[in-house]
Formats: C-alpha cells, sequence, structure tokens
C-alpha cells in the first residue's frame, strides 16, 4: 500500500517517525536509534514498558466510529447499520405508542363521564 503520511513527533519522550500507509496501519521508528514496530489500525500505544516494548491496547473508539461511518463493512455495513437504525426507530415508537394508548383510553373516559354528569371511578 502506498504511504499516506510521515509524521515526526515527540512520543513519550522520544522523537519517533509515524509512517501511515492508506489503510491505516502505521509504522513507528525511533529517531535516535532506529529501533521500530508496526502498530495497527486499531491499536492504541499506551507507554513503553520497563523493558522498552511498547504496551498495546485496543482502540475501541476508533472501531466504533468506524463502525458507525461504514469504514468497517464497506456498503454492506452501511447497510447493516441503517437497517439496524430504522428498527430501533420503529422499536421506539411502537413502545411509546403502547404506553401512551392506555392513559390517552383512560382520559378520554374520564372526559366522557365528566361530560355526562356521572362520578369519575378510581383508576
Amino acid at each position: 500500500m502506498p504511504l499516506k503520511r510521515i509524521e515526526l513527533k515527540a512520543e513519550r519522550g522520544q522523537l519517533i517517525y509515524k509512517l501511515r500507509r492508506a489503510g491505516g496501519s502505521e509504522l513507528w521508528v525511533n529517531a535516535a536509534d532506529g529501533a521500530h514496530f508496526p502498530k495497527g489500525q486499531y491499536e492504541r500505544i499506551v507507554r513503553a514498558g520497563a523493558d522498552g516494548v511498547p504496551v498495546r491496547t485496543t482502540d475501541w473508539g476508533k472501531i466504533l466510529i468506524d463502525l458507525h461511518t461504514g469504514k468497517i463493512g464497506g456498503e454492506a455495513g452501511k447497510a447493516v447499520m441503517t437497517c439496524a437504525a430504522v428498527l430501533l426507530l420503529l422499536l421506539t415508537c411502537s413502545g411509546v405508542y403502547v404506553w401512551l394508548k392506555p392513559l390517552l383510553i383512560r382520559r378520554e373516559s374520564r372526559l366522557s363521564r365528566a361530560r355526562v354528569g356521572l362520578p369519575a371511578e378510581a383508576v
């Protein structure tokens, strides 16, 4: 894959060259001693351990952003997320309807009894 960007940054007290590919993976190279290691697209480098080896964690924020924007799964991923959103919206609307319908029926019953002049029953 072609290179997308090359940066020189201060990371953890060292100057690090970050070579990023178009796919999102990176190669980190220490500018002082040439030590290097690959960094995956969904990894986060937290700090260097006591032995100098970097500690990697999963970058869940990046995974979720890419999932919601369709970078994971492409067009099929976008279609699945759109269907899930529509279903969630339908479930929400139907839940509000199911909750609200008995309240409106009781209210209408109370109002019609008041119009006729009958005493309102305890609900």
